[in-house]
């Protein structure tokens, strides 16, 4: 597939997926969830490692779900606002000064309730058994670490060429994201390019994925669309900019992978 055509593809799509009410609805529910220090990050992680998103108490009633009865919160700091005015240290009309104090946050897995809305459709088909077999075997051969294990993402790259996936991922969504992952490594988005901005990184990742499995013969829209309008904040044209100027690079790095795949299957025909 040429760059223009891919441009093409891809802007229309984002543009159907930021237009649509699955978008806007996204956005409101994930703007109630605040962004957290790096402080609050290492304590949310030593407290619940398997943490995915936290919000309060009052925040998860708002979208709908209740924390359980007997749910331990995560302790976390908080700015307050202080109740009285220092006289002393303070002119007339200053607003009150603010001081830290601790918190209390609930993981999304201690509540109940209406469930999230999912801007990436879950991909659910299966695929040639070839194709993840071949696959696996080239990345070993470039001395790479795959797994497939529990976790609460769908994959992980490591700079020391780890690829993780998550085990409970369907036949076509292991294959998209052992792709994605994949094409970080080539994309030396853990090495020489590392670099780059993580939203270029995704971007370019997920094209690579996209055009791969289009390759192959699997159709991964209903979730890749998605995926790259939610790291370009709903804007197609910004999509089409990061792939024409990294153009070259992903459709070498699709090439790669789709090449990769095909062996094992050409030679399992010959067979």
């Amino acid at each position: 597939m040429d760059t223009a055509k891919l441009r093409e593809m891809v802007e229309c799509g984002v543009q159907r997926v930021a237009d649509s009410e699955q978008w806007r609805r996204y956005l409101e529910v994930m703007g109630r969830f605040r962004h957290y220090s790096a402080t609050n990050c290492l304590l949310i992680l030593f407290q619940r490692p398997d943490a995915t998103q936290v919000a309060g108490y009052k925040t998860w009633q708002k979208l709908g779900r209740q924390v359980r009865k007997g749910e331990h919160g995560i302790s976390i700091w908080v700015p307050f606002r202080s109740s009285r005015k220092d006289t002393e240290t303070e002119d007339e009309g200053e607003a009150r000064p603010m001081y830290f104090g601790t918190g209390t946050v609930f993981d999304l897995a201690q509540t109940d309730g209406e469930p999230l809305p999912e801007l990436c459709e879950r991909l659910t088909g299966e695929v040639n058994a070839a194709h993840w077999v071949a696959l696996a075997a080239y990345a070993r051969g470039r001395g790479w670490t795959l797994d497939v294990r529990t976790m609460s993402v769908n994959g992980i790259t490591g700079a020391s060429g780890v690829i993780l996936i998550n085990e409970s991922l369907a036949a076509q969504g292991a294959l998209k994201t052992l792709c994605h992952e994949m094409a970080h490594q080539l994309l030396g988005h853990t090495g020489e390019r590392k670099t780059v901005e993580r939203e270029r990184k995704e971007l370019e990742a997920e094209s690579v994925a996209y055009v791969t499995m289009a390759a192959l013969g699997y159709d991964t829209s209903a979730y890749s669309l998605p995926y790259l309008t939610s790291w370009a904040d709903g804007d197609a044209k910004k999509v089409g900019q990061a792939i024409a100027e990294s153009a070259s690079e992903i459709q070498c790095a699709a090439k790669t992978i789709i090449m990769a795949a095909q062996v094992e299957q050409e030679a399992e025909v010959a067979a």
